[in-house]
Formats: C-alpha cells, structure tokens, sequence
C-alpha cells in the first residue's frame, strides 16, 4: 500500500516522501541537541580553541568596539515631522518680525511719530492677552499703529471683537445723509 507524501509510516518513527519511501526520523528531541552545544566537552573546545587563536580573538573584540564606536559618532538622530515644522514656523516668525522691525525702522524716518499713552492704550484694549511690556515694545518700534498691529499679530496674538453700538433712531442723532 502506497501512502502520500508526508504521511507517518515505521509505527510513526518515519515519514513517506514523494517517492513513497519511508524516511526515518531522529529521535533526539530539540533540547538534547542543545544540550550538546553547552556541554563540558564543547565548552572545553571553544576554550582551547581560543587559546589557540587568540589574535582572531582579539581583532573580533577590537572590530566590535571600532564598530560601536563608529556608530555612536556617526548616529543621526531623527527629527519627528511636528517638531521640525515647529522650529521653520519660529524661525519664519523671527523672520518677519525682524523684517517689518526693519521696516518700521524705514517709515520712522518719513512719518510724524504717533502718540504713545494713546497707541499702548488702543492695543492693550485690541490684543488683551499680550503682556504690557510686549506691546509697549512693539509700538516703540512701530511708525505706526497699523504697524504694530500687523507685528502683534504675527506674533501670534489674538485680536479681541470689539462691540460697536451705532446711533438709533431713537436716541434723535441722525446718520448719515445721501444727497
């Protein structure tokens, strides 16, 4: 009787192969062969080996170490994307502000200086999370208050909504007349 391929054949000691012949199995299981590389005896050999060759040894352990060397000093450390496009946004800001600085620097020379207590006023009220010394900086360095407006916000503050009420009919003033 021909059995298939791979089918146990020997009271299970054996498997068939594709030629129909019984192929018989090493008993030994896994850990007996490892127990064999562990052993005394070969142990005993890899020591007096070493000892033999011991500059093939030697230049191994030194490659190593070269090696980790070599890797320490040569290893480049990867910059996740956010933090990278963090660093190009910070330095694009610092860009602009250094740029409309230079040109508020440019629009000083030409235009009548802009009242002071009334400008830190405005912007205090206009940008409320600003720090006073932050806007007390920027219009000192600003021509203008439209100026200083552009730099607050490039600086990423939030300008505030400010509520206007208009007249009403009511109250007797009258808007504006269309001729």
């Amino acid at each position: 009787t021909y059995q298939g391929a791979g089918q146990a054949c020997l009271e299970y000691s054996g498997y068939c192969n594709k030629h129909h012949q019984c192929v018989t199995v090493s008993l030994d299981d896994p850990l007996s062969s490892l127990e064999e590389v562990f052993s005394e005896r070969s142990l005993s050999t890899a020591i007096r080996w070493i000892k033999e060759h011991w500059y093939y040894s030697l230049s191994s352990l030194a490659a190593l170490v070269a090696l980790a060397v070599v890797f320490k000093y040569t290893y480049v450390r990867r910059v996740p994307i956010r933090k990278a496009l963090t660093r190009v946004k910070s330095s694009l800001l610092r860009e602009a502000e250094q740029l409309a600085y230079a040109q508020s620097d440019l629009l000083i020379k030409h235009h009548k200086p802009m009242p002071f207590d009334e400008a830190i006023q405005r912007l205090s009220i206009l940008f409320p999370t600003a720090e006073m010394h932050i806007v007390h900086d920027t219009v000192c360095h600003a021509a203008t208050e439209e100026i200083a407006v552009k730099r607050l916000l490039a600086l990423d503050y939030p300008m505030s909504r400010l509520a206007v009420t208009l007249p009403s009919e009511e109250s007797g003033l009258d808007g504006p007349v269309d001729e």
